[in-house]
């Protein structure tokens, strides 16, 4: 279990499963009952202007914008980019959902340059977000993972003594991003090292830059002025503040100096359900809409026992889809949800999970 209790207090876990039951129950009475938000300003899909190389958001994501404002922005073609970048296009996923209430201001922050971070649980498109974005517009991107132990190098790149002994620059993602443009995605912002990062601050500024620390020998101080499609976005699961509950272990507190300089924060929840099975169909094209409804049920009263403590591992979108995929296989919801999910878990968390999903499928499954 998450949390630990003595054992006169602990809940059984048919107690546990209807305080889950009731918990979701005044979730939906609660959404029912919240004011409806009020309707943008304008009333139709109002176009702007195009230049060259431009096109309208609705054409570009298939989806219309929130405000209704159909935003020009740029498409580029591969000749648009250096050679040293152009292969880290990538190539437009066909089965990926686009969130219209989260697209129009990632779009926005992205092609304005305000250093944007998404934030939210594990699996919910946070790096996904931005990579379908770049391979809508055209842009190289490159997804560099944090990690504790991570060094400078991994971001600025390391220096080589050739046989001559003349000493070389081989060029990291920052440096060679920031020289040539496109997309440089920081994922799991909340890993890095609190000294890697800080290494980031002037890179982080209004017309920032990137200057060269001093391990780089006679490079060092070089200062590297970004390119004018250069973009740093990030992601973090944490809002900068470190692991606080057990669930993101490794991960470090950032000074709210740095967390400051990322202009647009986004968050990324768990979409809602309409949403979730669009995207688990769409995802896994040849699954039953009747097998994903069950599989949702199952996923909302795990991630409500997660919330709630009981334990430590919940059903993200990126779960789902991989169950789907395996139930596909198998031809079995259960053995399925097993392999991807519950022979993950410690025992001790494997009874209440197996109540609820009996909840959903029946005593007997």
């Amino acid at each position: 279990m998450a949390i630990a209790a003595n054992a006169q207090s602990t809940p059984s876990h048919d107690d546990l499963v209807d305080s889950i039951f009731d918990d979701i129950s005044k979730l939906q009475d609660e959404k029912a009952k919240a004011p409806v938000k009020t309707a943008p300003r304008r009333t139709k899909l109002t176009p702007t202007k195009l230049t060259a190389n431009e096109q309208h958001f609705s054409k570009v994501f298939g989806v219309k914008p929130v405000s209704l404002l159909d935003h020009a922005v740029p498409v580029f073609t591969p000749d648009d980019w250096p050679e040293e970048v152009r292969g880290f296009i990538p190539q437009p996923d066909p089965g990926y959902v686009f969130r219209p209430d989260i697209l129009e201001m990632a779009v926005w922050s992205l092609v304005n340059n305000d250093r944007p971070i998404s934030m939210g649980p594990t699996g919910s498109g946070k790096s996904s977000l931005w990579q379908e974005i770049a391979a809508r517009l055209g842009m190289p991107f490159f997804r560099l993972q944090l990690f504790d132990q991570m060094e400078d190098t991994a971001l600025f790149g390391t220096v080589k003594i050739g046989d001559t002994g003349a000493m070389t620059f081989d060029e990291g993602p920052l440096p060679m991003f920031a020289r040539h443009g496109g997309v440089l995605c920081l994922d799991e912002f909340y890993r890095g090292p609190v000294q890697v990062v800080m290494a980031l601050q002037e890179a982080l500024e209004d017309n920032g830059v990137v200057r060269m620390p001093t391990y780089v020998g006679e490079f060092a101080g070089r200062v590297v002025k970004p390119a004018s499609w250069f973009r740093l976005v990030a992601t973090d699961n944490t809002e900068g503040l470190g692991d606080m509950d057990g669930h993101h272990v490794s991960g470090h507190r950032h000074d709210t100096a740095t967390i400051d300089r990322f202009g647009t924060a986004i968050r990324v929840e768990y979409p809602d359900r309409a949403k979730e099975q669009e995207i688990l169909v769409k995802r896994v094209p040849k699954l039953n809409t009747d097998v994903a409804a069950r599989m949702l049920d199952v996923a909302s009263l795990v991630r409500q026992a997660y919330k709630k403590g009981e334990i430590d591992l919940t059903v993200s979108p990126r779960t789902l889809i991989a169950w789907a995929r395996k139930a596909l296989y198998f031809g079995d919801e259960q053995v399925a949800f097993a392999y991807t999910y519950l022979n993950k878990l410690p025992d001790e968390d494997r009874p209440l999970i197996e109540k609820l999903v009996a909840k959903v499928y029946g005593s007997d499954a």
